[in-house]
């Protein structure tokens, strides 16, 4: 298993507590019968709106996102070989790691192709050549997972082309993998009848530089504590328990992350 030390006091120094949620009804419109995919987009002059949440729960969520990449890395992380993703994962790490630096720039810190963590006391390449994917790279710097859509060569559909999601909401990342959206969402009560049409509509008039962000709910049973987020579905037992997590799986040969970042350099070269 694998151990990330987090610096306690500094995260609970320099991280603000978590926000509540917005309540959902807040993102829809009003009106009878109106439906709405419950987005808005983010004001680039208010400091309220950010893009990546960093709260007093950083060293947990990255402790926890530690230990289901050493245990579960083929679950929770996809990729395809195309160029174009890997050039979009890139980007991401770009993304992410310019708007840490801006927004914290005490806790990261950039020199030239190395980035260090004061968090966690980690150092990373955040240039050619990796040692991690770049998506895994980008993930394990913030609470958040990662999701890539692109569209697909021959439909145009945007599809998920690469992802790291250490924390699925009762879903399996790996069944959704290459699929489009309406795919993706196929399961989703009344998807296809009344919000696929809109979904489609904003991806494909979605402009580079413009940041959405979501209003999202998710009712679970049988959790035990807010930590209890490792929640993917699974074909013989339905559910992954945190209790499955602690002992480690299904009695798997576990590779720590270093060394998974090992095997990635060795398939890179």
């Amino acid at each position: 298993m694998f151990n990330l030390s987090v610096n306690t006091r500094l995260i609970e120094e320099a991280l603000p507590e978590e926000k509540p949620v917005t309540p959902w009804m807040d993102y829809l419109k009003p009106g009878r019968g109106s439906s709405s995919l419950g987005l808005r987009f983010l004001s680039e002059t208010d400091p309220n709106d950010e893009w990546l949440v960093l709260d007093r729960n950083y060293g947990r969520h990255l402790q926890l996102k530690a230990q289901v990449l050493a245990q579960h890395r083929e679950q929770v992380v996809v990729n395809n070989s195309q160029t174009q993703t890997l050039g979009s994962k890139v980007e991401t790490l770009d993304l992410v790691v310019d708007y840490i630096t801006r927004r914290f720039p005490a806790l990261f810190v950039r020199d030239q192709a190395r980035l260090y963590n004061r968090l966690t006391g980690q150092q990373f390449n955040i240039q050619p050549p990796f040692a991690e994917d770049p998506l895994v790279l980008a993930s394990l710097l913030v609470q958040e997972d990662l999701v890539l859509m692109e569209p697909a060569p021959d439909s145009g559909e945007y599809a998920l082309s690469s992802a790291c999601v250490c924390f699925p909401a009762r879903w399996s990342l790996r069944d959704k993998f290459g699929h489009g959206l309406g795919r993706i969402h196929q399961h989703v009560p009344h998807y296809h009848a009344g919000m696929a049409s809109k979904v489609d509509a904003f991806f494909r008039h979605l402009e580079a530089g413009h940041i959405a962000t979501r209003g999202n709910w998710f009712v679970y049973d049988g959790v035990r504590d807010p930590y209890d987020i490792f929640t993917p579905v699974d074909e013989q037992t339905k559910f992954f328990s945190q209790e499955k997590l602690e002992k480690g799986g299904h009695g798997k040969e576990e590779k720590t992350l270093p060394q998974q970042q090992q095997q990635y350099q060795q398939q890179q070269q």
